[in-house]
């Protein structure tokens, strides 16, 4: 998938086994304590491409599952924002 214009990267996200996954938030930040959300995406099959927007914060990006109700159901460790 090509990144969205005006995006700078692209996060991938999957949860293997997870079925109440509706969709994927991402968050990004300086640190693991002031991430905050820049973009969503609803969930399209095993693996889903969420194109970030130009500027996004870093270094670091976590991505949480949400439920069908946009209820947070899991949050992943926060990783380097690379490539």
């Amino acid at each position: 998938m090509q990144p969205q214009a005006g995006a700078t990267k692209t996060v991938y996200a999957s949860w293997n086994g997870a079925t109440r996954v509706a969709a994927w938030r991402v968050l990004a930040g300086p640190t693991a304590t002031s991430l905050r959300p820049v973009a969503s995406a609803t969930r399209t099959g095993f693996e889903t491409a969420i194109a970030l927007p130009a500027g996004t914060p870093g270094p670091l990006v976590s991505v949480q599952a949400l439920d069908a109700a946009g209820a947070a159901i899991g949050t992943a460790a926060p990783k380097p924002l690379t490539g």
